[in-house]
């Protein structure tokens, strides 16, 4: 049974209880979101997107940051680590992190759930070829570089798609391996949040890519 530590709308500990709970009382827990962003040989600036798993409980095979994850109760950011080399297979290192500080987050987009958030909000530069990603099958669907300049204009409504490639789990029960190819991207691909949260990612990693400082979500 999988415990969190959950808090007041300050950020004050309070104790621990079982996610379950956390959630169906829509107490205050931490999170942990990192976006992996890179120059490609070309010099355009790049963004690892998450497409979630078809088993997901919300949000199935939509695109979300590269990781995210749940703290366990008494983690810290060794638990963003962890989370890091479970969804990706690659291991990172704390000063690796790039902090954007702190998004509260509040949803209830399942019944008789309300999942309240403190989201501890990274990137990474780390250009990692796609044949580097041991994805989970059960968790991830697939690993998708992005130009962020192409997200911008679709998340602002300029252009209609644009085509990207990745690494994809859907075939690994046919060939037991992964697959890499290219996709359509669509605006409804994204998980859509009230605050243009992906929208923000896109400005931020295109400063935190021309080495701009001051980096706050």
């Amino acid at each position: 049974m999988e415990y969190l530590d959950y808090y007041n709308s300050k950020g004050i500990h309070l104790g621990k209880e079982t996610r379950q709970i956390v959630h169906a009382k829509g107490l205050w827990h931490k999170t942990f979101h990192c976006w992996i962003i890179y120059e490609n040989e070309n010099g355009e600036k790049m963004i690892v997107m998450q497409k979630r798993g078809k088993e997901k409980k919300s949000a199935p095979h939509k695109l979300d940051s590269s990781v995210a994850g749940h703290y366990s109760a008494g983690e810290n950011i060794e638990g963003g680590l962890r989370e890091f080399k479970e969804e990706t297979g690659i291991s990172v290192m704390e000063n690796d992190l790039i902090s954007l500080g702190i998004r509260i987050s509040v949803s209830d987009y399942k019944p008789n759930s309300i999942n309240k958030e403190f989201q501890d909000v990274f990137f990474v530069k780390n250009k990692i070829d796609l044949n580097e990603y041991n994805l989970p099958v059960n968790e991830v669907s697939g690993m998708v570089e992005l130009p962020i300049n192409k997200c911008i204009q679709l998340l602002t409504g300029k252009i209609e798609n644009f085509s990207a490639k990745g690494v994809f789990t859907d075939e690994v029960n046919k060939t037991s391996e992964l697959s890499i190819k290219r996709i359509d991207i669509h605006k409804n691909d994204f998980i859509s949040f009230i605050d243009n949260f992906h929208l923000k990612i896109m400005l931020l990693a295109e400063r935190a890519l021309s080495n701009e400082k001051d980096l706050f979500i």
